[in-house]
């Protein structure tokens, strides 16, 4: 039976909830999650758990939020809105308690994703993917934090709808250009896009973009390993096919496609949702497809799991934990309810 994920997230989790295992743990060694939630009522926000599952805080956002980002010192969290992307929500790390909350600048929305970053004076900055409402042109947005009532810096980058970022060694940084053109969720040009990466130096501007191999897929979302980014593909009509959907790029290597799992990539349903390298392997969600694969570090498939609205995927230490919506956590020992309806991506950090 095919589920539709947008029906499920709406359905009641009562009995999901109650089946949190309270007393089952990870591990001793603490960790912290953060990611955002959907609620009953449409309700939504972002929250923080343990290693065992057990809530740490709730901090509730007046719309649905996409990824989480936290500064290197885990003094400042923020949170990205998406459809519509019309605020970042900054909030303790420690306390869930809200800090300040930016509004995207007119004409504007924020794509979902963000990450803190500081420059070659020390200067933080929080950096987000945004576009114009009418045209989807790719923008990254650079915020002062030190001064956060002034207007961000507006760069323009290569291409249409920008997606996920993240920094290199040298703190350059990496953005997953989707290239779609949309109103909504309607993609207007699905027969004509460009996606790719753009690779930009912030302190010269130098800025280059390498397109994807395959022209039928979006650059959606990226994590690395040393000099290998690996990407996670989209079709723009998401689709039961046998297109590969995880890449491995270098500028030594090019774009390198990881192998099929056993069942191939069908169950993938064209969308990989969060990537996440960790340790010796890789692993990639799909929430439409309701499973998640796992690789090792050369693009081999190692196997796929079937698991209900699987989505964030995070790097911890030597390990990788995945959530859910049915708030299902996981990482490669064990898994356990937490009675949070995970909704989209998720960090962590080791405390």
């Amino acid at each position: 039976m095919e589920i539709n994920r947008r029906k499920f997230l709406q359905c009641s989790g009562t009995a999901i909830a109650a089946a949190h295992l309270s007393g089952c743990s990870f591990g001793s060694q603490p960790v912290r999650l953060y990611g955002g939630y959907r609620d009953h009522g449409n309700k939504f926000g972002v929250a923080c758990i343990d290693q065992s599952g057990e809530l740490i805080w709730k901090l509730q956002t007046p719309a649905r939020v996409h990824e989480v980002c936290l500064s290197k010192d885990l003094a400042l969290g923020a949170v990205v809105a998406r459809r519509p992307g019309d605020f970042i929500q900054l909030f303790d790390p420690a306390t869930g308690v809200a800090v300040d909350q930016i509004r995207a600048p007119k004409g504007l929305i924020f794509e979902g994703h963000a990450l803190f970053r500081q420059n070659n004076d020390g200067q933080n900055q929080l950096w987000a993917t945004a576009s114009p409402l009418t045209t989807s042109e790719s923008i990254l947005l650079k915020y002062d934090l030190s001064n956060l009532l002034a207007e961000p810096e507006t760069l323009a980058i290569a291409g249409l709808g920008p997606h996920q970022m993240l920094l290199d060694e040298s703190a350059n940084l990496i953005v997953a250009v989707g290239g779609w053109k949309s109103d909504g969720r309607i993609i207007l040009n699905a027969d004509s896009f460009e996606s790719g990466l753009v690779f930009l130096q912030p302190e010269t501007m130098k800025k280059n973009f390498v397109a994807v191999p395959n022209s039928r897929l979006s650059a959606r979302h990226l994590s690395a390993n040393n000099k290998d980014i690996w990407v996670g593909m989209q079709l723009a009509d998401p689709a039961p096919t046998g297109d590969i959907l995880l890449y491995r790029y270098s500028l030594e290597k090019g774009w390198q496609a990881a192998t099929p799992p056993q069942q191939g990539w069908q169950g993938f349903n064209g969308y990989i949702g969060s990537v996440a390298v960790a340790g010796q392997e890789v692993v990639a969600t799909s929430p439409q497809g309701h499973l998640f694969g796992r690789w090792d570090l050369e693009g081999q498939a190692i196997e796929a799991t079937n698991s209900l609205d699987i989505a964030g995927a995070a790097r911890i230490g030597e390990k990788w934990w995945l959530s859910s919506g049915v708030g299902e956590v996981r990482n490669p020992n064990k898994q356990i309810q937490s009675g949070i309806f995970w909704d989209n991506h998720w960090i962590g950090h080791l405390s």
